[in-house]
């Protein structure tokens, strides 16, 4: 009877895994030359991409949000895939544009047509690991519409 051995209740970690995890945290977020090299490259590309956008005259947050959703992907990805998201982009703003035309006489039913196209293209994109390319077409699709719809304008569509 040599195996069981009993030892006192107080003795045992009840939360030995938060000591580890914490291990984890420290070892993972601990500065290194190679990430703050990477941190570094990747500061000064967006930095270039946002000086462009407002060089353009391009007043919204938009450009900034999709330059910072890209740039951790944007230096790894090859030309024809950075060439297909932007054809995918091209094709979502045409797409949405005539839906916003579609929708600008009855903007209640944008609701429910936005909720059931955000909510699929995020299944898909769950499913097939698309990341952050996909949530720039949804952001894009979705601040295009809300311009299109309900900007003042003296001119709606004809």
């Amino acid at each position: 009877m040599a195996g069981f051995i009993e030892q006192p209740v107080g003795s045992q970690r009840p939360f030995a895994w938060l000591d580890r995890l914490e291990a984890l945290v420290a070892r993972e977020l601990a500065p290194s030359a190679r990430k703050i090299r990477t941190a570094l490259r990747i500061s000064t590309i967006v930095t270039i991409a946002i000086g462009l956008d407002a060089s353009c005259h391009i007043n919204t947050q938009l450009g900034a949000v999709i330059v910072w959703l890209l740039a951790g992907a944007g230096p790894m990805m090859s030309l024809r895939k950075a060439l297909t998201w932007q054809i995918a982009v091209m094709l979502a703003l045409i797409t949405s544009v005539m839906m916003a035309r579609a929708f600008a006489e009855t903007p209640w039913l944008m609701l429910p047509f936005l909720f059931a196209w955000i909510s699929f293209s995020t299944y898909v994109g769950a499913t097939r690991k698309l990341g952050a390319g996909l949530l720039v077409i949804q952001i894009v699709c979705r601040s295009g519409r809300t311009l299109t719809n309900f900007m003042p304008c003296p001119k709606k569509w004809e």
